[in-house]
């Protein structure tokens, strides 16, 4: 058992049953886990669903790009797509962020 802290998680990546964990020193940590079981751990903690594959920490986005559908940047340069039905999710926590 490996324990991590929640701002060293960037971001989290489906891939069937099992879930990537990307963390800021670079490793990847695969889980036996679902992306869905790590949505309802994390929904409270400053993580967003963004796409049926992707939870991003919200603390890691550099930027919201609003064209070709809309995609995140993350501070590792990493580009991840967001899908039209999570893109309400993460304009209204960012919104919320801002104020």
């Amino acid at each position: 058992m490996y324990l991590y802290e929640l701002e060293s998680i960037i971001r989290l990546q489906s891939e069937g049953n099992y879930t990537n964990i990307y963390l800021n020193d670079g490793k990847k940590v695969t889980v036996a886990k679902t992306l869905r079981e790590f949505e309802e751990l994390l929904e409270t903690s400053g993580f967003c669903r963004i796409h049926h594959s992707h939870i991003i920490n919200l603390n890691h986005l550099e930027s919201y790009i609003n064209k070709d559908g809309g995609y995140v940047i993350m501070d590792t340069n990493t580009t991840l797509p967001v899908s039209k039905r999570k893109k309400g999710d993460l304009l209204s926590l960012l919104g919320n962020i801002n104020s």
